[in-house]
């Protein structure tokens, strides 16, 4: 596409929503040691568990298992209830410890004092790595920019599940909160793309109108 393409060949739909972080595939060899000397026992046991150092790579690094390694239950469809069980807990336990063990390499980044380059692979989203990978190809990128106006006002409306559509969230408890932290690196990440000459930027803005029903209209 990028080859062939005479005009825009990335176009993106990013708003509100800064996108999954998950924990990186793999850690380099260096960084792996210091990594581990800033996490708690919990963290420690978490991330030996997931990683296993790959010699066969070129330089050797720590590299995760598969999830089917680790939840064996994990895909599939169908099945008798107790394959389907199998299946939910597998999913969900997934999703707990992987987002665990993003936090903790997060963290660990964090406190080893790394910023830039050295810390993105820590930090960022599966959704600013794509746009990152387009932008470092030079090519034409379009960006259609949808900020949703007052968004923090939808916390009393609605449901933490739908919310989560819109922004990221952070639970406190029985509180909806927006995720301050996580909406502050996507904010940071989408001015620097404003500022890219090789993005055309189309913005509008949308407010829930508060649609019949428990729908939703948006004004643009």
């Amino acid at each position: 596409c990028c080859l062939l393409s005479a005009s825009v060949s990335f176009v993106s739909f990013y708003s509100d929503k800064y996108g999954y972080r998950p924990p990186p595939r793999t850690v380099p060899l260096e960084d792996w040691g210091k990594l581990l000397e800033k996490m708690d026992a919990a963290e420690t046991a978490l991330a030996q568990k997931w990683y296993y150092l790959d010699e066969n790579a070129v330089p050797a690094e720590y590299a995760m298992h598969t999830i089917t390694e680790m939840f064996p239950a994990f895909w599939g469809k169908g099945g008798d209830e107790d394959e389907q069980q199998a299946r939910r807990e597998a999913r969900a336990g997934n999703w707990r410890e992987e987002s665990g063990l993003a936090l903790a390499l997060r963290s660990a980044a964090a406190k080893c004092g790394w910023t830039g380059l050295r810390f993105l692979p820590y930090e960022q989203s599966v959704t600013e790595s794509e746009t990152r990978c387009a932008q470092d190809a030079k090519v034409s990128v379009i960006w259609f920019r949808r900020s949703i106006r007052e968004v923090d006002l939808l916390t009393g409306k609605l449901r933490a599940d739908h919310l989560s559509k819109f922004t990221e969230i952070t639970m406190e408890g029985e509180e909806v909160k927006i995720d301050e932290d996580t909406n502050a690196r996507r904010i940071s990440f989408q001015n620097e793309m404003a500022r890219n000459p090789a993005v055309s930027v189309v913005s509008f803005a949308g407010a829930d109108k508060g649609g019949d029903e428990g729908g939703q209209s948006w004004e643009e």
